[in-house]
């Protein structure tokens, strides 16, 4: 199964330690067909890894283990798969309609002139979800 989502916008952040591209992503939901939530390149590995001391640079392979190698962030080197990295309930926000998300993405700092139609855009791109390949399958017991 490949993973459905598509990247909205991308923004830097950083701490006194580290920088780092934060993605607002839309997917599917749990509970509700869509959800946005912030994404991440995936970190493949460290870059210290591939220093050549003899040419004193450092070479980077084009792919590891089968995933192709996007480039360096900090110390990590990135391939071009997006992670889900909301570790806060408040990072993700789930939707019937495209129209529910002004709020959110007002008070989490994404909105700009463009994103709504780029939003409404995403959702037809990516389709509805089907249930059990895109969304968790619900069952209900009866007791």
């Amino acid at each position: 199964m490949s993973k459905k989502y598509v990247v909205l916008r991308d923004r830097e952040r950083s701490s006194m330690v580290s920088v780092w591209d934060e993605l607002l992503c839309l997917g599917f939901g749990a509970v509700k067909p869509y959800k946005l939530y912030l994404g991440g390149y995936e970190i493949l590995g460290d870059k210290s890894e591939y220093y050549d001391a003899e040419a004193d640079e450092y070479a980077l392979p084009t792919d590891i283990q089968g995933k192709a190698v996007r480039g360096v962030k900090d110390d990590a080197i990135i391939g071009y798969e997006v992670e889900n990295i909301s570790d806060e309930s408040g990072d993700e926000f789930e939707f019937d309609e495209a129209t529910e998300c002004e709020g959110w993405l007002t008070e989490t700092r994404w909105l700009d002139d463009r994103l709504l139609a780029d939003l409404h855009a995403a959702v037809t791109t990516i389709g509805e979800p089907e249930s059990g390949v895109d969304r968790p399958v619900v069952t209900a017991s009866t007791f």
